[in-house]
């Protein structure tokens, strides 16, 4: 008996997640950091008189802190405008494109989110956790980890700075450095939204301030004598065996809520890593 294969579109619209946020691009990006810690997101659509103008994320915040550069980027969140630091030309999507066509766009343009936008009014959006979702619930129980994991990972050791982990935070495509030990296994992972939510202050404080965003009088400011990759990386970890299944490392990071998992080999050393940068490429090929 032969048997076809029927292959269902995977529209957008059934994984995008709703508007619950918007800002100018004339709000500072401390005001950004706010809305993006109040609202759990990882991007805000910029809007200017009604019209979209741009998206700012996390790795936006994250590069404002990069040393050196423009004159903004050694300025506080506090006096940086969204306009100096927001994407545009914005790549958008409609609802009823196909969510392997929406990987297609990020891969391409290197973006972790797109704007969903239907008859000109922005609808919601579509990032790398909605694809993760995706894959969770779509993709190939049978393919191991070790077939897709990302063999080039960028690794630091706890006593690296902050200015060298900003610089491959930025640099790496998977946008995620992982820290090490003496014996090159990995004991945590620093994201841009570690850095996303963290300001250096002026070098006589010799600290940075970690704010929650909260309203007062229950906002948390905490000032930290931080200067290297181990005060601000998560840790214990969250990894994955490479001979887990992809269907297990995109429930995993759903679960955790992270964007990416360092992949050990059967010794418990560093093989790979697993990001949300995988993930875009399998959803891409589903319906291939």
């Amino acid at each position: 008996m032969n048997f076809r294969l029927r292959v269902i579109m995977i529209k957008v619209s059934d994984y995008m997640t709703p508007i619950v946020a918007v800002v100018s691009p004339y709000d500072t990006l401390a005001t950004v950091r706010n809305v993006m810690l109040g609202k759990r997101v990882g991007r805000v659509p910029v809007i200017d008189d009604g019209r979209l103008v741009g998206i700012v994320s996390r790795t936006d915040l994250a590069l404002a802190l990069k040393p050196g550069g423009p004159p903004w980027r050694r300025r506080p969140l506090e006096y940086t405008n969204v306009w100096e630091v927001m994407s545009k030309p914005v790549l958008t999507i409609t609802p009823n494109e196909s969510i392997s066509n929406a990987a297609e766009i990020m891969l391409d343009n290197g973006v972790t989110g797109l704007p969903v936008v239907d008859e000109g009014e922005v609808v919601g959006m579509i990032s790398t956790s909605d694809l993760t979702r995706c894959l969770m619930e779509h993709g190939n129980p049978s393919k191991k980890v070790k077939e897709c994991m990302c063999k080039e990972v960028a690794v630091v050791k706890p006593l690296y700075t902050i200015n060298h982990v900003i610089k491959l935070l930025v640099e790496t495509p998977s946008h995620r450095v992982v820290v090490v030990d003496a014996e090159g296994r990995p004991i945590g992972i620093i994201t841009p939204t570690d850095l996303a939510f963290v300001r250096v202050a002026p070098p006589k404080k010799k600290s940075i301030v970690y704010d929650d965003g909260a309203p007062q009088p229950t906002r948390r400011i905490r000032y930290l004598a931080i200067t290297y990759a181990k005060d601000i990386m998560k840790s214990p970890l969250h990894y994955i065996s490479e001979e887990a299944s992809i269907v297990d490392a995109a429930s995993l990071m759903r679960s955790a809520k992270i964007g990416g998992l360092p992949v050990l080999d059967k010794r418990k050393n560093l093989a790979g890593l697993f990001s949300k940068l995988e993930v875009m490429k399998l959803v891409k090929d589903l319906e291939a």
